[in-house]
């Protein structure tokens, strides 16, 4: 977990050895960049449509995050890392903090609400500077990622799935991605598509472009639908089954063809864990597990993930005050800036 504090508390990473946390780490949760980016990665064949407890994330890009509890989002992992350019630097010097998250719509007359995470936790079996190529993989393994809050984000939330769907059920996908592969995108869209395939780690459709598509009105994910949810509806109402993650395993990553999620059940211990370490709880391996995953307490045990948690410091009154500033700031320059594309 990494957090918005002076005072810093790292625990062991998935290979067991315990990195420290440089000067550059600590300063950059108090360097928020004048603009940050907010061009997103749209949903293909969706209608455009707000949900109440999906809205975009702004880290280390674009992206789209669930509420699933008062004060947390689920995302994916890469939407918080930058690129990995120097093996030797330990990998959270590329996480992308502080995120924000914003719910609502800034055209409308209700506009929008941006909240800036209190922390962050990232899923030990993502790794930043990984050598594998999203879309030649076999299946994609722990691109997932729980955003923390100090206060209320929306009472508005899905629950995490511990089941995950069957093939043939159909998933509602919501994003704020690009509608094509040139865009425009960062207008929340919802789209429908039957669930093709699932596998140990993820749940995988076809879009529109895909020769292997149920039918033409299916939806796909694009650029900046990153992070977003998958829905099934049930008796007792919405939960959320997957996370998305790439475009295309099996297409080169052709906005169209395919959408490729997270299994939510997989990782949904980790999950709960996650929501509950607000101050640093070691969500390790025999933790990690959900009702749907396979593995249990054989796994690798090492894989402890690495904790960025909260430490006694004298300073907090004055960082929280000085984020009000910044937010209240930020949001003046946002009303005379342009609209987001």
């Amino acid at each position: 977990m990494i957090s918005n504090n002076s005072s810093l508390r790292v625990g062991c990473m998935r290979i067991g050895v315990c990195l420290g946390i440089s000067a550059a780490l600590v300063g950059c949760t108090l360097d928020v960049p004048d603009e940050v980016q907010r061009r997103s990665s749209a949903l293909m064949n969706g209608e455009a449509a707000l949900h109440p407890a999906v809205g975009r994330v702004f880290g280390a890009g674009g992206c789209t995050g669930t509420v699933i509890a008062p004060d947390a989002v689920l995302t994916a992992a890469h939407c918080l890392a930058r690129p990995r350019t120097d093996p030797s630097i330990p990998w959270e010097e590329f996480i992308a903090f502080p995120v924000y998250f914003e719910l609502g719509d800034p055209d409308t007359e209700l506009g929008a609400v941006e909240h800036i995470t209190y922390s962050v936790s990232i899923h030990p079996d993502y790794d930043t500077n990984a050598d594998r190529d999203f879309y030649i993989a076999d299946e994609i393994d722990g691109d997932i990622a729980v955003l923390h809050f100090e206060s209320l984000v929306s009472n508005a939330f899905v629950p995490p799935a511990t089941e995950p769907p069957r093939v043939g059920d159909e998933i509602t996908l919501v994003g704020f991605g690009n509608d094509g592969p040139d865009g425009p995108g960062g207008l929340s869209k919802i789209g429908f598509a039957p669930v093709a395939e699932v596998t140990d780690l993820n749940i995988i459709s076809y879009g529109p472009l895909s020769e292997l598509r149920a039918r033409d009105d299916v939806a796909a994910i694009c650029a900046g639908d990153s992070g977003g949810p998958s829905f099934i509806t049930g008796d007792a109402g919405e939960v959320l089954v997957g996370v998305h993650s790439t475009n295309g395993a099996y297409s080169s990553g052709e906005c169209g063809n395919e959408t490729w999620d997270i299994r939510v059940d997989r990782y949904q211990a980790w999950i709960d864990c996650a929501v509950r370490s607000h101050v640093g709880e070691d969500c390790s391996d025999d933790k990690m597990l959900g009702a749907g995953g396979g593995g249990g307490a054989g796994s690798d045990a090492t894989a402890a993930g690495c904790s960025i948690a909260p430490g006694n410091h004298g300073h907090s009154e004055l960082f929280f005050l000085g984020l009000a500033v910044i937010t209240i700031a930020r949001r003046r320059r946002r009303r005379r800036s342009a609209k987001y594309p």
